[in-house]
């Protein structure tokens, strides 16, 4: 069964620049994720009780450099966590789906320890739309409880784009996970304590796929504003048209595109 989701990846072409930035600049509480065994990628984490934001980039020890980071920067794809992995494969395969796993992946942890994931996803579909689902063994499901500056608690809503929404909506049913369809094929589901909302992708952006915003819940949007204003973040605060609440949209930081995050107070 799909129980939430389970981390947001941000492609980072300079991974010690995005500590900073998200450390000292945004305010979160940045924490050693590690090593990536055999795929040349370490990564950072912003946790949240049941959640975190990956900050993923090249290993600085990897014999050959990763061009994706530096090509596609930012947030990429959304992971979803499962207490059943092979029942959930199952169901997808009943409703017609090609799936691939489950597949072993092991990382070592800022302990040293190892850290050991079972994934399995859909083939097919474009990935980075919670089409690819993560079982973890031990402790890897473990998240710290992590206070960080600027007040943010927990992952409310994930926005993405999809060349078939439709495709990626049904997937959701086989998964057994409810959605509202919308205009155009969009969708929402709520997953756990997150909103997704997936929509076509635009022409306009190219037709990129993949995350496009990720808005977090802060306990209070004044500390949030206090916290980038002191730390010469640029934000604008507004209440958008299909919002019941005030966001406070982030847009730079130390020269780089930010605008993808948000805050809220729910």
């Amino acid at each position: 069964m799909i129980t939430q989701v389970d981390h947001v990846i941000i492609n980072c072409p300079d991974l010690g620049a995005m500590a900073t930035i998200y450390g000292e600049c945004l305010g979160f509480a940045v924490t050693d994720g590690g090593r990536h065994k055999g795929l040349g990628t370490r990564n950072l984490m912003v946790e949240f009780p049941l959640t975190f934001l990956e900050l993923l980039g090249e290993d600085e020890e990897a014999p050959s450099p990763h061009e994706r980071f530096a090509s596609d920067p930012g947030p990429q794809s959304f992971l979803l966590r499962t207490n059943s992995l092979a029942e959930d494969l199952d169901h997808l395969q009943d409703a017609g789906f090609e799936v691939a796993g489950p597949i072993r992946y092991q990382r070592q942890g800022e302990d040293g320890e190892p850290r050991i994931l079972h994934v399995g996803r859909v083939v097919g579909l474009e990935e980075g739309l919670g089409i690819t689902l993560v079982e973890p063994e031990g402790q890897a499901g473990l998240r710290r409880s992590v206070v960080h500056p600027n007040s943010a608690y927990d992952l409310g809503r994930l926005a993405a784009s999809s060349v078939d929404p439709s495709a990626v909506a049904a997937a959701y049913r086989a998964m057994g996970i409810p959605v509202d369809v919308g205009h155009g094929g969009s969708f929402v589901a709520v997953v756990g304590e997150t909103a997704i909302s997936v929509g076509p992708a635009a022409p306009e952006t190219g037709c990129r796929t993949g995350v496009t915003e990720i808005a977090l819940r802060a306990r209070s949007l004044s500390s949030v504003e206090r916290y980038l204003s002191e730390h010469h973040v640029s934000f604008t605060i507004g209440r958008p048209a299909d919002r019941r609440d005030e966001v406070l949209q982030v847009q730079e930081c130390n020269g780089s595109d930010v605008s993808y995050l948000s805050f809220f107070v729910s």
